[in-house]
């Protein structure tokens, strides 16, 4: 799993049921493409869930008006997918526009 995720802002990636779900915890970096945008306005794809944001350490089973902000460890679990960023949850580009 350390391996797979070099070159990337994972913090930790657990795999099961044959490598085919993972468990991702995410580092939210100042230059996040994601920052302070709602979770319900980002277009997340299909067999993705945000399972948990960690905060100042305090853990949050986030909504969907949440943000994220840098700092914050955000819990992604997906299905049959290899995400190497937080970006990855998002389908198309994000366009600040229509926030």
């Amino acid at each position: 799993a350390l391996e797979n995720s070099m070159g990337s802002n994972i913090e930790t990636l657990y795999t099961f049921m044959d490598g085919s779900i993972e468990a991702i915890e995410f580092n939210v970096k100042a230059d996040s493409k994601l920052l302070g945008i709602p979770i319900c306005k980002l277009n997340i794809k299909k067999g993705i869930l945000i399972a948990g944001i960690l905060r100042n350490r305090k853990p949050k089973i986030p909504t969907g008006n949440d943000v994220f902000i840098p700092g914050d460890r955000v819990i992604v679990i997906a299905a049959d997918m290899h995400l190497t960023d937080l970006q990855d949850i998002v389908g198309q580009p994000i366009r600040r526009d229509e926030i």
